[in-house]
């Protein structure tokens, strides 16, 4: 699974009003799954939706990074 984080805040009034309509809020939980070769999209899993953001969007966004803590046994 890719790396976790939290979404602080969306930059951009207008970008935030789209992303909101869609559940990608502050508060919520964002899963990096994966980017595209040469800078392109960025896969992103939230809540169990799937969404495929250009880097311009994706940039917009203000993370914190959740550490993952495993267990060792």
């Amino acid at each position: 699974m890719g790396q976790q984080y939290k979404i602080l805040s969306i930059k951009d009034p207008d970008l935030a009003a789209r992303m909101i309509s869609l559940g990608i809020c502050p508060g919520k939980t964002l899963i990096l799954q994966r980017q595209s070769p040469m800078g392109g999209a960025f896969y992103i899993t939230i809540e169990n939706c799937q969404f495929a953001l250009r880097r311009e969007e994706f940039a917009q966004l203000e993370l914190l990074e959740i550490e993952i803590k495993t267990q060792h046994a």
